[in-house]
């Protein structure tokens, strides 16, 4: 089936039906709206997860997957390719499993973000469904809003070290 097919069947059940009808009417028309969908692996408030014929995570999502426009770092489950249509973003990614992580592996995820300079935000160490490993073994951040700047001023000190490049 393809995406549009796939949202109208999310509709049939009242579970976040607001922001699935918002999906629908910012892709109408949207090539995106073409991607071949298996199924519906996960959905919140603001985001509905599919995973795609190719085996991909299909994002949908009310905002950027990436507050402040945070790059996509190296915890981050790998991006292929990532957009907006109207106030809908898509993100493309790696499809990771949470399938039989442990409490141990969300603490190494943890530890891999707080080694980049940011803040880890509602991620504990109990949180095993914000995280997933690769086909190759691999574990990521799932849930990229996990990983904030600490702060505007951190946002700005990166964009600057990567202009100027980091001279140690």
């Amino acid at each position: 089936m393809n995406l549009q097919t796939a949202l109208v069947e999310a509709l049939k059940s009242p579970y976040h039906a607001k922001t699935v009808k918002r999906f629908i009417s910012d892709l109408s028309g949207s090539p995106v709206m073409k991607t071949q969908i298996k199924g519906i692996i996960g959905r919140s408030d603001d985001t509905v997860v599919f995973e795609t014929q190719k085996g991909l995570a299909l994002k949908l999502t009310k905002g950027s997957q990436f507050r402040l426009n945070r790059p996509v770092e190296t915890f981050d489950a790998p991006v292929y390719s990532r957009g907006s249509v109207n106030n809908t973003h898509y993100c493309f990614e790696e499809l990771c499993s949470n399938k039989g992580l442990k409490t141990s592996d969300v603490k190494k995820v943890i530890d891999c973000i707080k080694a980049k300079g940011y803040r880890v935000y509602d991620l504990d160490e109990f949180d095993v469904h914000q995280i997933g490993k690769s086909a190759d073994g691999k574990l990521y951040l799932v849930d990229h809003e996990c990983a904030k700047y600490k702060t505007i001023f951190h946002k700005l000190f990166l964009q600057i070290k990567s202009v100027f490049g980091n001279k140690n």
